[in-house]
């Protein structure tokens, strides 16, 4: 019964779908455009909550679940956010977040699972950066190589099941230092840096020279 229940759920939403696609294809009805763009919000929120009771019925056999179900609700909150002025460049977030908050579901749900915190760092930096584009546009760059540095420090740090992985570290340092030389670059200090940098190496080598000769 459990099974029929969530089908009839997403059967519900398909019949709501193709049923206004054909009133929106012969304009049977007035000012359709608010009336479909709030319809299909509730349609893929259907479609996202069907696929979320499924994991419910079994976590272990239907993990998957998680990922269509995330996907389609925040499809659903993105075209209900895109009704709202000014909130549509949030669209992108929203959607990226979805994503993202699904993997990390899965990592929830069992450590086993510790690959998932890979896209699910991956997609939230995304997300971050595509809400915060218009401010940090600068700085876009550093912030997307923060983001994924700090995504393979979380994956040496938490718990992965029975494997203990060391290997992030490497990414996740060379990541850092990329969002380093990218923020110097966009304060313009690198050509300061730089040539400092050169100096202090030859001196100690100069330095290491004499001291070798005493």
């Amino acid at each position: 019964m459990k099974t029929l229940n969530w089908k009839m759920i997403l059967g519900i939403g398909l019949l709501l779908l193709g049923g206004l696609t054909l009133l929106d294809t012969f304009n049977l009805i007035p000012g359709m455009e608010n009336v479909w763009g709030w319809t299909m919000a509730c349609v893929f929120g259907l479609g996202g909550a069907a696929f979320l009771y499924a994991l419910t019925i079994d976590r272990q056999e239907n993990w998957w679940a998680v990922i269509p179900g995330m996907e389609l609700l925040g499809l659903g909150l993105t075209i209900a956010v895109s009704a709202f002025p000014g909130l549509e460049q949030l669209g992108g977030m929203i959607f990226l977040g979805s994503i993202s908050a699904a993997f990390w579901i899965i990592y929830l749900m069992s450590h086993n699972h510790w690959w998932s915190i890979i896209p699910g760092g991956v997609l939230a930096t995304l997300a971050v950066v595509a809400g915060a584009e218009g401010v940090l546009s600068a700085y876009s760059g550093v912030v997307f190589f923060l983001g994924l540095s700090l995504t393979f420090a979380l994956l040496a740090l938490l718990p992965t099941g029975d494997v203990k992985m060391k290997w992030p570290w490497i990414p996740a340092a060379v990541l850092f230092a990329l969002a380093s030389v990218l923020a110097l670059s966009a304060e313009n200090l690198l050509q300061y840096l730089w040539p400092v940098g050169l100096i202090l190496v030859g001196l100690y080598l100069v330095g290491r020279t004499f001291l070798k000769k005493e």
